[in-house]
């Protein structure tokens, strides 16, 4: 069952089910024939896939989960013309989920455990909806501490194998949902604010679906807990900043429906809603 999709829009707040878009970039859209080509003559061993610009890390993730559910063992290369400016591989998260070595992204953190895996697994495969998965993970997150936080984040770089009739794009970003969920409920259990928040600090990451997912379930905790609007607006503002124009973004979507989203509650907040950066970020890594 998809999520449901709905046009984004300056005007007017949005519904939290509306903050979700479906992925787009070029290589998401291509997955399907490549699995046609792969049933068609399993003799193929390689792809070289050419695109404008590079894309999020997690593009690599969903490539890896179609292969994997293929039963493939296709070598699947992705080819990028150039790095847009301003480079989506900067960063200046405390803690990034992905790094980059020689112009590659690699995970920062251990795969985690199977039972988090399946727990998020069971969520991504029941929700109907972003809203309906925030319902869920808020039950969910009495099952967890502080201190397990690292490892649902975990999750969103090393995922489960897809489960039902999805495709891997959509199971990789209901997966990083639920897993971005858990961790903001958690935190919202322990009364952690959203400057102290770990997942808060996934959007400070080089861009990426990981981002999408820790945005929105911080938007749907201040939606609840208002005095915290500000701030994830600001998070959103800080992303939009540093989206190129070049190449396909899905974040800068996510970005616009979070602050539209939080509008009405902006006004009500207290404090200012800027987010505290970094004043040395990460350099841009080598091409």
């Amino acid at each position: 069952m998809p999520w449901k999709e709905k046009p984004f829009g300056w005007g007017k707040a949005q519904a939290a089910e509306t903050l979700f878009p479906m992925a787009s970039d070029a290589t998401v859209k291509a997955l399907g024939e490549v699995r046609s080509v792969i049933e068609s003559d399993a003799s193929i061993g390689q792809i070289v896939f050419k695109v404008d610009t590079i894309e999020a890390p997690s593009v690599g993730l969903a490539i890896q989960l179609m292969l994997d559910q293929a039963n493939s063992k296709l070598k699947f290369t992705r080819v990028a013309d150039s790095v847009p400016s301003p480079d989506p591989r900067k960063s200046t998260a405390s803690n990034p989920l992905w790094k980059f070595r020689f112009g590659k992204p690699r995970p920062t953190v251990a795969k985690p455990s199977v039972g988090i895996g399946t727990m998020c697994s069971e969520l991504a495969l029941q929700s109907r909806d972003c809203d309906d998965s925030w319902t869920r993970a808020r039950k969910r997150s009495k099952d967890f501490t502080l201190d397990q936080i690292p490892k649902l984040l975990a999750l969103m770089v090393h995922p489960p194998a897809i489960e039902g009739d999805f495709d891997s794009a959509t199971w990789l970003r209901r997966v990083q949902l639920a897993a971005a969920q858990i961790a903001t409920c958690v935190e919202m259990n322990q009364e952690v604010s959203i400057a102290d928040s770990q997942v808060a600090d996934i959007t400070l990451g080089p861009l990426d679906w990981s981002i999408d997912s820790a945005l929105v379930a911080l938007a749907q905790r201040a939606n609840s807990e208002t005095q915290w609007s500000g701030l994830v607006c600001g998070l959103a503002k800080n992303l939009l900043d540093r989206v190129p124009a070049k190449g396909t973004w899905s974040c800068r979507e996510v970005a616009v429906g979070v602050m539209s989203h939080l509008a009405t509650a902006v006004p009500a907040m207290n404090g200012d809603s800027t987010v505290p950066l970094s004043s040395n970020p990460e350099p841009a890594p080598p091409v």
